[in-house]
């Protein structure tokens, strides 16, 4: 699972959403649960699409219209005091910057190699940072298993814009429309509050399974304090049913 930093909480997402390729199931198991804490929030997106419906329509359409870009800087290695935390070689299952841009030359992303630009900030030339842009990704989705077709607000767009911030990324410039455009703060700053609302907390003991459809829950993580063993959770995407 996600070893963001104990003391920071991994806002609302649906797994992988901010990729081409995402999983319709995700399975989670608890080896040791943490001493107090690290609960996982989980979210019905068909509610909290109908709640931003209901108070920002002209938003969500917009958003609905034109889809979501995300963008992050990443080191080769991994930041555990980050709340990225992976590094693009871990994210993307590669080892050379050339794996990389061979494994994304078809995807639409894009790109920039940093060089030496933020030696300023400890981050030498041989790390490889970069910076990753995503092509335009839907912001909302019906799975074609759901006999109601509810629309899903699919995204990663909380935890974007909330959780995308270290010494390498600026707050607020994880995530913008599809056309480049920033996306209404309004809206934004109501999200945490609404999905908050629509959500409930499963707190782990050691021996949980859990199973959910990525297509239409998303989950969190509350921040934790470990207790003599380390909190260890494992997280496993799937296909799962077409």
């Amino acid at each position: 699972a996600n070893e963001s930093p104990p003391d920071k909480v991994i806002p609302f997402h649906h797994e992988l959403a901010q990729t081409a390729r995402y999983p319709r199931r995700v399975a989670f198991f608890c080896e040791n649960p943490a001493m107090r804490g690290g609960a996982t929030p989980l979210l019905d997106s068909g509610n909290a699409y109908a709640r931003l419906r209901s108070e920002f329509p002209e938003g969500l359409a917009e958003l609905q219209k034109k889809g979501v870009r995300y963008t992050r800087v990443m080191t080769v290695d991994d930041r555990p005091h980050s709340a990225i935390g992976r590094g693009w070689a871990d994210t993307f299952g590669v080892s050379t910057p050339q794996e990389l841009e061979a494994k994304l030359a078809s995807s639409g992303d894009k790109l920039e190699w940093l060089g030496v630009s933020l030696s300023h900030l400890g981050v030498d030339g041989d790390r490889y940072p970069v910076r990753h842009y995503t092509d335009v990704r839907p912001a909302v989705l019906v799975d074609p298993s759901d006999p109601e077709r509810r629309p899903r607000f699919f995204n990663q767009i909380l935890a974007a814009h909330t959780g995308w911030r270290d010494e390498l990324n600026a707050p607020g410039a994880s995530v913008v429309l599809g056309d480049g455009t920033p996306m209404r703060q309004d809206m934004l700053d109501a999200m945490e509050r609404i999905f908050l609302e629509e959500s409930v907390s499963v707190q782990w003991r050691a021996g949980d399974v859990m199973l959910i459809n990525n297509l239409q829950v998303m989950h969190a993580r509350e921040t934790f304090v470990d207790g003599e063993a380390p909190r260890r959770g494992l997280a496993a995407p799937g296909r799962g049913p077409p």
